[in-house]
């Protein structure tokens, strides 16, 4: 992922007018340092160097140590999946903690296990996530979208990878 997608400046020009600013829509790539899933600074269109750095990708490098070019949209991804974590066990109390550090989202509990959702993302849609099975307590990083039952499988399958180790 080394090549930068610039455009001429007539291309661009016929997307938008000369003097408007550029809007995320024109950003198509980033610089990006994927061993600490750091979107260094996206990339100009036309100028093909960072948007607030001013800087070429070899100039980004000799700062940013494995800096590469990527899609903007699939750096960001990566970030998001480099974030998500497996279910670990946690204690009652800090469930409770959790539970009232902030409002919940998505706040349920049915058929003896309950699940919710941190109201403060980690990264993007990232957020922590805690779920009660019975008497045993969960936390995990993942897509704030999960839904109550998707998370109480993960958590059931994180249990039972641990009965059959």
């Amino acid at each position: 992922m080394n090549a930068v997608n610039t455009m001429t400046e007539t291309d661009f020009n016929q997307h938008k007018s000369k003097d408007a600013p550029l809007s995320m829509d024109d950003i198509k790539d980033c610089y990006y340092q994927p061993s600490t899933q750091t979107v260094i600074d996206t990339i100009h269109p036309i100028t093909g160097v960072g948007v607030w750095s001013k800087k070429t990708l070899a100039e980004t490098q000799a700062e940013y140590d494995g800096a590469e070019v990527w899609d903007f949209d699939k750096a960001i991804e990566h970030k998001q999946n480099e974030a998500k974590t497996a279910p670990k066990e946690i204690s009652a109390e800090r469930f409770e903690e959790m539970l009232y550090v902030l409002p919940p989202v998505g706040w349920k509990n049915e058929g003896g296990a309950e699940s919710f959702k941190m109201s403060e993302r980690w990264s993007g849609n990232i957020t922590g996530i805690y779920c009660r099975i019975g008497e045993r307590f969960f936390e995990f990083l993942d897509d704030i979208s999960l839904s109550h039952d998707a998370i109480c499988k993960r958590c059931k399958d994180t249990e039972t990878r641990k009965l059959t180790a």
